[in-house]
């Protein structure tokens, strides 16, 4: 009966003020009055409120010594969501991956009071239609954001937080080590940092949720962690950049049981075969043919092992 009294409450309030009711459509009343409530949230947001997006929600007159400003900086938080390994390069050095990394800031001028349209808590609108915090991965040959759509989405809460998360395909640098090949491990980086807005003006954190499935590696290599870290720790005048660190294990299946096992073998076998008999006249040919034959062997895997070993003077 409540539902019922509210709806149409909505529905003439909505009528009178020109705007438009969801009803009579198959939904349930419970997601009729959100979009109604929701819909009158953004006309509030960006007609009513005349918001520029072109216009940042900076203090720029923040001193050199933001600490001792009363005005706090913008807070921008990235979290890792997934990482998918596509391939590690071992000869160009090279790091490529899907990632999904979550951005979080908040807009002033886009905050709402819940009790006054109808308890909506947060919204969904695009990027295009708000500020987008000047920050992203910096250390990337190739970087494509993979999204069939012109904006994304977004998520706006009544405290005026914005939430976009953000799926890239990403070539980025990484250094080889490979002393311990085929039993190696990597240290591969994602930096991200501004190019635009100023020390004092912002200030950066970095997560990464570990929960099940956000780490997924291919064939040869597994994402086995990853964490965040923010360079430099603490407070900078310099520069902020945010580092997410991921660590990937070599899986050694192939090279042990397709070079490493064989190679053993055929040595066992070479060796047994030419001196455990007595060395006869006419065993000799028999012997060189074995021998001849493991060393041709031999010479084919190590020449697989030869191509598969990363060219680095690591």
């Amino acid at each position: 009966m409540l539902v019922f009294l509210l709806l149409s409450l909505t529905k003439y309030i909505s009528i009178a003020d020109g705007g438009f009711v969801y009803a009579n459509n198959g939904e349930s009343d419970e997601f009729n009055l959100y979009m109604t409530n929701s819909a009158s949230v953004l006309d509030e947001l960006f007609a009513k409120r005349s918001y520029n997006k072109n216009h940042p929600p900076i203090f720029v007159p923040m001193p050199k010594n933001f600490s001792a400003s009363k005005t706090r900086r913008m807070k921008i938080e990235f979290t890792l969501n997934y990482v998918k390994l596509f391939d590690l390069d071992a000869e160009k050095q090279m790091f490529s991956s899907r990632l999904e990394i979550q951005m979080k800031w908040r807009d002033p001028r886009l905050t709402w009071n819940e009790t006054q349209f109808g308890g909506v808590t947060s919204v969904l609108t695009t990027s295009d239609m708000i500020w987008i915090a000047d920050a992203g991965i910096s250390s990337a040959k190739t970087l494509d954001v993979v999204s069939g759509l012109a904006a994304q989405t977004v998520q706006i809460y009544s405290n005026g937080t914005i939430s976009m998360t953000t799926a890239y395909y990403a070539e980025t640098a990484c250094p080889i080590y490979a002393n311990v090949f085929p039993f190696d491990s990597q240290n591969c980086s994602i930096e991200i940092l501004s190019l635009s807005l100023e020390t004092e003006w912002i200030s950066m954190e970095a997560s990464f949720l570990n929960l099940p499935g956000q780490l997924v590696g291919n064939g040869e290599w597994d994402v086995v962690n990853a964490s965040a870290v923010l360079f430099p720790p603490g407070l900078t005048e310099v520069m902020q950049i945010v580092t997410f660190l991921i660590i990937i294990k070599r899986v050694p299946n192939f090279y042990v049981y397709v070079i490493a096992l064989p190679c053993f073998i055929l040595t066992v076998l070479s060796i047994i075969g030419m001196f455990w008999t007595p060395n006869t006249k006419k065993e000799q040919l028999t012997k060189l043919s074995i021998g001849l034959t493991s060393l041709v062997s031999i010479t084919v895997l190590m020449g697989m092992l030869a191509d598969a070993i990363p060219k680095t003077q690591n």
